[in-house]
């Protein structure tokens, strides 16, 4: 058994526990610090703005119904944890990474809307490091759990990476 299903877990799994839950901190920073150290970066247009706070206000309603989702189905959303159920229905039912996905794009939404070239730092690493280390090891961790269940709502689903990296090409 691996990851969360042990009961003394090793250095190497806290760093990853650790470093997923602050990926999105640390890549929120290094989307809004750019914008007051170097301004003179700012090349989308400040009209652009409230299509930034669209993107930012679906992102969070996406993030608030993964919350809701989580604890309708009464499953833990902490990375590292034993999920109880495998989550197949609404937005779900797309992604396998909703959550992911919506924090991806808050922090897209975020760069629009303050316009800096620079900002766009942020949703990068932060796809890279959710796609390199947090996914692979929550998808292989829901397989040992889950099973075939899993596997073939892995063939029904399309994983963040790919939404990602289309999301990311749309707005680059």
């Amino acid at each position: 058994m691996t990851g969360f299903l042990k009961r003394d877990r090793t250095r190497d799994e806290y760093i990853i526990n650790y470093a997923s839950n602050s990926d999105f901190s640390i890549c929120f920073g290094l989307s809004t610090v750019p914008d007051f150290y170097f301004p003179g970066t700012r090349i989308i247009p400040s009209n652009f703005k409230i299509i930034g706070l669209f993107v930012m206000f679906i992102a969070l309603i996406f993030i608030i119904d993964s919350y809701w989702r989580f604890s309708r189905h009464n499953t833990t959303m902490v990375y590292g944890e034993k999920a109880s159920h495998l989550m197949t229905d609404g937005t779900f039912a797309f992604t396998r990474n909703p959550l992911y996905l919506s924090l991806t794009v808050l922090l897209i939404g975020l760069v629009i809307f303050m316009g800096n070239l620079l900002a766009f730092i942020g949703p990068i690493i932060l796809v890279i490091c959710l796609n390199k280390f947090v996914i692979p090891n929550e998808e292989r961790n829901l397989e040992i759990i889950f099973g075939n269940k899993y596997k073939s709502y892995k063939k029904k689903s399309v994983a963040m990476a790919l939404i990602a990296f289309i999301t990311l090409h749309i707005n680059l």
